[in-house]
């Protein structure tokens, strides 16, 4: 995503439309994780509330959103493995059916959809 922002790809509006995504998806705790966590266990305090207030508020926006897309679910699985696991763009536009360089284009076009869509229900 940065490197098509850096090259002109993408413009404000996207950008801000894949960056709140994101944020959603760090808020909501809907990270892909690789292994657990042991770190020390702390006791709860009050942030604890405000943290699942937040949680369910980010969780009820990313439905809402992906909501704008019933039934263009491909396009949907692209931006957010794009956008959310960072995989590679030519990797998500073979989902779309296409080869390698036409894979990436079409990635990067479904991207910049996806986003202008989001951009323009969100009002961002």
């Amino acid at each position: 995503v940065m490197r098509w922002w850096n090259s002109g790809k993408l413009n404000d509006r996207q950008l801000a439309a894949i960056e709140w995504c994101q944020r959603l998806w760090h808020i909501a705790g809907q990270q892909q994780r690789l292994c657990s966590q042991y770190g020390e266990r702390t006791a709860p305090s009050q942030s604890v509330e405000l943290n699942a207030i937040k949680t369910i508020a980010a969780n009820t926006d990313l439905d809402r959103i992906k909501g704008h897309f019933t039934g263009l679910g491909a396009w949907w699985d692209v931006f957010e493995n794009v956008c959310r696991f960072s995989m590679p763009a030519g990797v998500a536009g073979v989902e779309l059916g296409y080869g390698n360089r036409s894979a990436e284009d079409r990635a990067h076009t479904t991207v910049c959809f996806v986003a202008d869509i989001i951009a323009t229900k969100e009002r961002l």
